[in-house]
């Protein structure tokens, strides 16, 4: 087995084994850690290993982690009836990568109020991958990224007083990102993204974002978003 695949394998132990215990994926994070202990001893000795078996054990490690996360961010910040920010975007805006509920391979990210922030959870997939065990920058851009245009509408809705199903809607683009990365990233954990408004201008909606991984902060961000006229979507 390569080593990079080696180390990968350690890595989602280590992060199996710091799921709490009061998640309800607990149980299967650590059956599931058990076998790939196994399965390290077998590598270690120089026992063969299907590499077929070994791709479906990580695959499945991830997806607790994210199911993990996805439950965490809820018990944590949302009330089960909350919509995300993302959940009332319309679908002709709903097919962004980053952030549309629509696009089946994209990330379909979900930002909530959590008092003056907004917070977004994300769990990174084995794919989103720089060097083993860490996460691409790319991902971490896309992240804060979005997670502030939708920010942004969440405010401009909140400094109208009005709730996000109603109309006129407030769409937002991209005018400028800038990232700051602090330290590299873990690989198979939650990443949590918090923003903050620094400013609203007519149009415009300055932000400042950080994401921490592991309560550490490993990138911080500023955003400047643009409300975009409604004929750039079509309607």
């Amino acid at each position: 087995m390569a080593g990079a695949n080696l180390e990968l394998i350690q890595r989602l132990v280590e992060r199996l084994e710091r799921l709490s215990a009061d998640s309800t994926y607990a149980h299967r994070a650590s059956g599931l850690r058990g076998t790939l202990l196994r399965i390290l001893e077998r590598i270690e000795t120089g026992t063969d290993v299907n590499p077929k078996e070994m791709e479906e054990l990580v695959e499945n490690g991830f997806t607790i982690l994210r199911n993990a996360a996805k439950e965490m961010g809820v018990s944590r910040i949302t009330k089960m009836n909350e919509k995300a920010f993302q959940d009332y975007y319309p679908d002709i805006v709903s097919y962004c990568y980053g952030c549309g509920r629509l696009n089946e391979h994209g990330l379909q990210i979900k930002s909530y109020w959590d008092g003056e922030e907004t917070v977004c959870i994300y769990t990174p997939r084995e794919y989103h991958i720089a060097i083993p065990g860490y996460v691409y920058g790319g991902l971490i851009a896309s992240l804060i990224d979005c997670h502030c245009t939708g920010t942004a509408a969440a405010a401009m809705y909140k400094a109208e007083g009005r709730s996000m199903d109603t109309v006129p809607a407030f769409r937002f683009v991209t005018a400028s990102l800038k990232v700051d990365y602090l330290k590299p990233t873990p690989l198979g954990v939650p990443l949590e993204v918090r923003a903050k408004v620094k400013e609203i201008k007519g149009r415009k909606v300055v932000m400042e974002a950080q994401l921490s991984a592991e309560g550490q902060v490993c990138a911080r961000g500023e955003v400047v978003a643009i409300q975009a006229p409604a004929q750039l979507f079509g309607e």
